[in-house]
């Protein structure tokens, strides 16, 4: 697979988790009653960030990386 295909892959699965990221907040902020929850709103936009923009950032540097590894001939 050539480098530009892994870094194309790379990205739409990181514009992915970051639309689901915002879809879920958004969800989340319609469902939230801080009479119901001890946690703080922002509790929950953290967890929702650690599940998916650190895997979107990881998949993306990934990509970069691996592009850049494909376009400098490296094998691995």
């Amino acid at each position: 697979m050539n480098s530009e295909k892994v870094l194309r892959i790379c990205r739409i699965i990181s514009a992915f988790l970051v639309i689901v990221f915002a879809v879920k907040s958004g969800i989340d902020y319609l469902q939230y009653s801080s009479v119901n929850n001890s946690a703080p709103f922002s509790t929950w936009i953290l967890v929702n960030a650690v599940y998916f923009l650190v895997p979107a950032a990881a998949v993306f540097i990934l990509g970069i990386i691996k592009g850049n590894a494909n376009k400098k001939g490296y094998a691995g």
